[in-house]
Order: structure tokens, then sequence, then C-alpha cells
């Protein structure tokens, strides 16, 4: 009571509150407001709590009466998922009729996760649009293929690789010419979405306009098995195989281990275990033994922060531009993806503080005629923007070990002074090109 009554004084002295208002606040009782979550916007998360705990504590703990579990759930957080879920996905129907299904079981689906990358508690998850209709979690349970949100992790094994002279660096240049690779099944020609070639285009280019096929020949001169290591670094635990076609995303993979993999990234290089509890406390207030969390570094901090300055451009120039007009300014980074025939639409994207994953579509697969840009970006803009208040805390500071050198963008050369045209950009140290703008027999 003397803590509330010094609060409603400072207000009242500060002018936040007029007289009649703070005499009436003070003659209130004092109440303790019950805090807990709705069953209807919370059950998909306490359903994934229900499922996790096993995996780290004894059975026989877990069955012993008067246990307190600690839930990472962020009530506000978690309230602000569904609704953003719920609005996005009816919003989505009434723009596009055509999605539209009477049959409560086949309505167009769609789920929501985000996670603290620093410590991988899971601060919200919505499986789906109704868990009175359907309890099946589309955040963890469901195995949808990635589409372009896997393509970052083409581009990280590639700039791991610079250090030792086969990789890139943000300075390099991709060809996006037409690529033909055989395969046991035959020859696989990929395609870009629009349809197009387009020739000699530098790397961030490459990721920003999520163009196939230079990425496509980017894994091809990394190894799909670099690829493949990489993404198992960073989380991923799902089956992937070893074809040429993963580099764009065929595999099936749950927006929570995508969720955790871009974790990884915005944690600088190092794993998080995604768990939806803090801790198991029994009746005598002695917190349950639990088998051990284990956060690992799994990537170097430099390659990490390159992989998160590519996906920063995917923000301000790429498939995720539009995210500006959604209300969101500060550090943000992250990839649109969109499936074959548009049956899966995707967006994954960090803060210095929060990875948050969006996949919309159908549960019998088919197709949503709709981009990641169109269909999941604006669920996560509206659920970030009501979780941040729009204005995003934090930036995306570059390393010791990184360095950051003006180049010529026509070339990837250093820009020296004379060069006609000049953009900054970063390097692992001892990575940055050696020849210089202007510079005599310059070549492309």
């Amino acid at each position: 009571m003397e803590r509330r009554n010094l609060v409603l004084d400072l207000m009242h002295r500060q002018g936040r509150i007029d007289r009649p208002s703070w005499r009436e606040a003070k003659a209130e009782p004092l109440s303790v407001a019950e805090v807990t979550p709705d069953p209807r916007d919370a059950r998909y998360f306490m359903a994934a709590l229900k499922r996790q705990l096993p995996e780290h504590y004894d059975r026989d703990a877990l069955a012993n009466e008067g246990l307190r579990i600690h839930a990472t759930l962020d009530l506000r957080l978690q309230l602000a998922a569904a609704a953003a879920l719920r609005e996005g996905l009816e919003g989505l129907e009434k723009r596009y009729p055509r999605i539209r299904r009477d049959d409560p079981l086949e309505r167009v689906q769609g789920c929501v996760v985000a996670l603290r990358p620093q410590t991988g508690e899971v601060l919200a998850l919505v499986g789906g649009r109704d868990f009175g209709v359907s309890q099946f979690d589309r955040c963890s349970q469901a195995r949808r293929p990635a589409g372009s949100v896997f393509k970052p992790f083409v581009y990280i094994a590639a700039l791991e690789d610079a250090r030792g002279g086969d990789g890139i660096t943000l300075a390099s240049f991709l060809s996006d010419d037409p690529l033909q690779v055989s395969t046991p099944s035959g020859v696989w020609a990929p395609e870009n979405y629009d349809h197009e070639f387009h020739g000699r285009v530098p790397v961030r280019a490459a990721l920003e306009r999520s163009l196939n096929v230079a990425t496509a020949r980017l894994a091809q001169q990394v190894g799909i098995d670099r690829v493949i290591e990489v993404a198992r670094r960073l989380g991923i635990t799902s089956k992937l195989p070893e074809v040429p076609s993963l580099a764009l995303g065929t595999a099936d993979v749950s927006p929570l281990e995508m969720a955790r993999a871009y974790a990884t990234l915005a944690n600088g290089g190092v794993r998080p275990v995604v768990r939806t509890f803090d801790e198991v406390v029994d009746s005598e207030g002695e917190q349950v033994e639990r088998r051990g969390l284990e956060f690992e570094r799994v990537l170097d901090e430099g390659t990490a922060y390159l992989a998160t300055s590519l996906l920063v451009g995917v923000i301000e120039r790429g498939t995720g531009r539009s995210l500006a007009g959604h209300g969101l300014t500060g550090a943000l980074a992250g990839k649109t993806g969109t499936t074959d025939d548009e049956r899966d639409a995707w967006f994954v994207g960090f803060t210095p503080e929060l990875v948050v994953a969006v996949w919309v579509g159908f549960d019998a697969p088919q197709s949503l005629g709709l981009s990641g840009s169109s269909a999941a970006l604006p669920i996560w803009a509206r659920f970030v923007r009501e979780a941040t208040g729009g204005e995003i805390r934090g930036h995306f500071l570059p390393p010791h070990g990184v360095e950051r050198m003006a180049i010529d963008p026509a070339t990837g050369a250093r820009a020296l002074r004379g060069c006609p045209r000049k953009r900054d950009e970063y390097f692992l140290a001892g990575t940055a090109p050696k020849k210089s703008c202007p510079s005599a027999g310059l070549g492309g």
C-alpha cells in the first residue's frame, strides 16, 4: 500500500494525474490482479510446455504433487501473437476470397513463435488459429518446405570459407546465368521467382532479391554437404536430403527449428537451447533437478555478423522492404520465404532482443497463391510492432575481427580516393579485397 501510494504521489506531483483522480485512487482498497493466461490464447504454449518438460526432468519427479512450474511465457506477447495471427489470417481471407474455406478444418492456417535469442526462452507460441478446432501445433509439430528462409545457410557456408580463399566476401559477385545440374533423377535447372536471369550480381543483391539460380550455383561451389553441416550447427534437426535443390529450401523443417537457427545468428553464433520453462520447484520451494542446458558456440562471431548484415539488407532493399510501411524502425534483420506453387509463406526475422518466425499455409498442401512478403510478413510486423511499440531497441554492432572498408560497388575492389563510387562493406579480418579502385588494369 505504501509503495502504491508513493507512485500515486509522484504521479500527482509530476502533473500526470489531477488532484481528484489522485485522491480517489488513494482511497481505493489494495487488490492484487490474478495474472493468468487466457486459456484460449495460451493453450498451444501450455501443450508445448507439457511435451517439453519430460525431456529435461525425470517423469517420476514431474508426477509429484505440489510442483510449481515457472514458464517462460510472456503473457503480453502471447496475447499479441494470438491476435496478430488471428487478425492477419482473417485479413488475408477478406482480401483474397479465393483462399477462404467454409470448413473450419480446411481454413488457411499459420503459426507464430517468438524467442529470446540470448536464452532460448519461448516468449510466445501460437500453433494455429483455433486450438479448439485443431490441437496440432504448426510451430513445433509441423514440417513444411522452408523455401527461401533456408538460403542464408548457403551464404554462411560460403562466408566461412573466405579465410581459406575458397569462399566469398560481401564484396563478391555471383553468376545468375542459367544453371543445369545432373542428378540421379535427371537434370535440375532452377529458375528465379520472376522467371528471368540476371547475369553477374553482387552477393548482397543475390540474397536481397532471393535469386534462386545464383544461390543454387553458390551451393554447388561450396558443396551441399557443407550447407547441411552449417544448418545442423545452427539448430536444424529435421532430415536434410543431400540434393542440389536443398539450397532453395526444399527440405521440410519446423518453424521452431528455423527460429532457433536465426536466434543463433542474433546471438552472435551461440546456439541457444529452446525452452518453455525456467525451472520447476517442489512443495518445499526446492528446485527439482533437471538435465543440463547446453549453450554452444557453433559459428564464428564475425561470420554471424556478416550473415546478419546480409539479412539487414533484405529488410532495407530486398524482399522484406515492405516492413518499412508497417511502422517499424530500428535494427531489423530477416528473410522472406515462398515455396514452389506458393504453398508455404514464411517470414523469419529478428531484432537484437527478439526472434520471430511466422508460417502461413494450408494443412493439406495446396497453393496459397501468395508470397512470404504478402502473407507472412504483415503478421510478423503486426506482432513485432505490438511487442516493441514500433521502435526497436539496440543495434547490430560488428564484433572484434570484423573490419569495415569502402569498396567500389561495380567491381568489389577497395575504393581509394578518386574512385567514382563508394560503399562501405564488412569483412572478416584478412579477407578484404586486395585490388583497388582506381587502379590501372583493374578487371571486373
